[in-house]
């Protein structure tokens, strides 16, 4: 049985996925949601949609993001559901904005504290996605 102290536990959960890293995007704070990142991160987003791409570490994230941004105006992201275990993080919700919107299960996996991989899968909007 592994025992970690408290100060070792609260900075154990501070890296992982948590709904204030979503709270952090929202803000546009993306230094403070890659921070939960490993700096070799394998970022996911399936080329069905408008932003989709796949990317490898933080500087890959960031034109993620970037990219993201400009796809999406106004953006709105909605977390229903975070479930958390021992090496992976389930966020599943919805996206709204223009020019659609839809829902989303984020699949996040943990090694040593970080996110090391990050998975999107989604459900298209009646009508599928514009191109």
């Amino acid at each position: 049985m592994l025992c970690l102290s408290e100060e070792d536990t609260r900075a154990a959960v501070r890296r992982r996925p948590h709904p204030r890293d979503y709270d952090a995007f929202g803000r546009g704070d993306i230094p403070a949601v890659l921070a939960s990142f490993a700096d070799d991160v394998e970022w996911n987003v399936p080329n069905v949609l408008p932003h989709g791409m796949h990317v490898h570490g933080h500087e890959g994230v960031g034109r993620f993001f970037a990219n993201l941004a400009a796809r999406w105006s106004p953006f709105g992201l909605e977390i229903d559901e975070l479930a958390d275990g021992d090496t992976a993080v389930l966020a599943s919700g919805k996206l709204d904005g223009m020019p659609t919107g839809y829902g989303f299960v984020h699949a996040f996996t943990i090694r040593d504290g970080k996110v090391v991989r990050v998975d999107e899968y989604v459900a298209p909007p009646e009508g599928g996605f514009p191109t």
